[in-house]
């Protein structure tokens, strides 16, 4: 059986409207741009993940976050985007 693994993923906008993209060095994706995230340890609210992970991959710090969307991805089931 497969198991669900919860992931957050941050769009970082800066004051000049730019947004920030990190270039993947795992083995998937590897070389490729993607907003940085990563997984949701067992316990965490998905706004500490997020903080977590945008400190782990830039060291930046992230303050008042906006919750923006969810999907949903199960094994066997549609694709579905929450906002």
């Amino acid at each position: 059986m497969k198991s669900i693994k919860n992931v957050v993923r941050v769009i970082l906008e800066n004051p000049e409207k730019e947004f920030l993209f990190l270039k993947r060095a795992t083995e998937t994706g590897k070389n490729k741009w993607a907003l940085p995230g990563g997984k949701v340890e067992f316990g965490q609210t998905l706004e500490e993940a997020c903080v977590n992970e945008l400190k782990e991959e830039t060291n930046l710090d992230i303050f008042n976050l906006k919750f923006f969307s969810y999907q949903e991805d199960l094994p066997g089931s549609r694709l579905f985007w929450k906002n």
